[in-house]
């Protein structure tokens, strides 16, 4: 197993997040120092934790400036592999979804989501063209911890946007099995703040 440390100043291993998620093999570790890393982070190796080196404060952000746009339902951090732990990190100014996970037995833990067009968080079953929506009617998702977590200004569209047809809601969990969310605090949202249904089961 190896730790690999990220640094936008260029004195870790790597300068991105995506390029040490390209590197890192199943098991290994990815600890962000603090800056802004302007990229969209998509988890796809197994057992991957991706987390904040102590006494930093890594912020990944997407750019989104509070106007409406077209970009679907696409998470800026997305979690497709099994195992995978996301700890400590900052998701901002997101033009779709701040987290989304597709994926089994997966912690989030101690995370900070601000400032979403659509929702802070989905979790359930992810859709093949998951730019357009990170939902379909799969097989349930199993084994989710989110805790710790602070989401804020969740589901903005329907303050930026003309003519509001609809709106995300915060929090959606759909189609998951035996998963605990708890000790969250969540803000300024539109919608509902915490959907839990459609399909699930044994939710804490």
């Amino acid at each position: 197993m190896t730790t690999y440390i990220v640094d936008e100043s260029g004195q870790g291993n790597y300068k991105t997040i995506g390029a040490a998620l390209q590197a890192a093999k199943s098991g290994d570790t990815i600890r962000v120092l603090t800056g802004v890393y302007r990229e969209r982070v998509i988890i796809g190796v197994p057992k991957i934790t991706l987390e904040l080196a102590d006494g930093h404060r890594p912020e990944i952000d997407g750019g989104w400036n509070g106007k409406t746009v077209e970009s679907g339902f696409a998470a800026q951090v997305q979690v497709q592999a099994p195992g995978v732990t996301v700890r400590g990190l900052t998701i901002r100014n997101c033009p779709g979804r701040g987290l989304g996970v597709t994926a089994n037995n997966v912690t989030v833990r101690d995370c900070r989501i601000d400032n979403t067009y659509q929702g802070a968080v989905y979790i359930g079953p992810g859709s093949k063209d998951s730019d357009k929506s990170e939902e379909s009617d799969g097989a349930a998702v199993r084994g989710i911890l989110v805790e710790g977590c602070i989401m804020t200004r969740m589901s903005q569209s329907w303050v930026t946007e003309k003519r509001p047809k609809g709106v995300n809601g915060g929090i959606n969990i759909h189609t998951v099995e035996d998963s605990a969310f708890r000790n969250n605090y969540a803000s300024d949202g539109w919608g509902e703040i915490l959907n839990l249904g459609r399909g699930s089961k044994r939710g804490r």
